[in-house]
């Protein structure tokens, strides 16, 4: 029978210290939790037609008008030589009409203006379309070639009338506002807010 061995302990000794006992610590989370936010609800997208997009789809109805109207005007030889180009054109008679459009109102009274207020619109934008149509015709026919001696630009016309009818635009604008339709102000009498000369 074997027996454990004898320590010997001194008294002097200090006492020996048992060490506590080992606890684990919990791991730290590498990155704070982050709180969701709520999810917005998404906001349902306006289907109503705005005034920009229905701007946009009478400019693109007056340009095919316009186009037909300018091939109508110029003849089937004339548009097949101008080819891609043609496609400028319903600008240029818009210009024609533009120009029409300020002298009218501005210098002649912008009659007529004692009918019907749709009448007064009909008579009007009719009145200056046929006036911008022969404004067009006699550009491209006549004095751009025998006037303005521009260059041809296919059989039969010449010139361009982004170029000068723009400058006539400028000078109108030039006559009714800086001098007051000089000369043409008396067609404006029945007016009682405009002096007469």
């Amino acid at each position: 029978m074997t027996t454990a061995p004898h320590v010997h302990h001194d008294p002097k000794d200090p006492p020996a210290l048992e060490s506590p006992p080992h606890r684990a610590t919990p791991a730290k989370p590498s990155h704070p939790p982050t709180e969701t936010a709520p999810e917005q609800p998404q906001p349902t997208p306006n289907r109503t037609p705005t005034n920009s997009h229905a701007k946009s789809r009478l400019g693109t109805i007056f340009y095919i008008l316009a186009r037909q109207l300018v091939e109508v005007l110029l003849g089937s030889d004339t548009t097949a030589a101008l080819g891609i180009t043609i496609n400028q054109f319903p600008a240029q008679i818009g210009v024609c009409w533009v120009f029409w459009m300020i002298l009218w109102a501005n210098a002649f009274g912008n009659r007529p203006t004692g009918l019907n207020m749709a009448v007064n619109y009909a008579i009007r934008t009719a009145l200056t379309l046929a006036l911008a149509v022969v404004s067009f015709i006699f550009y491209y026919r006549f004095a751009a070639e025998h006037i303005l001696h521009e260059a041809a630009v296919a059989p039969g016309i010449n010139g361009n009338a982004l170029g000068f009818v723009d400058w006539m635009v400028l000078m109108t604008l030039l006559y009714v506002v800086g001098f007051e339709s000089l000369g043409l102000r008396r067609l404006m009498k029945d007016d009682p807010t405009v002096a007469t000369l």
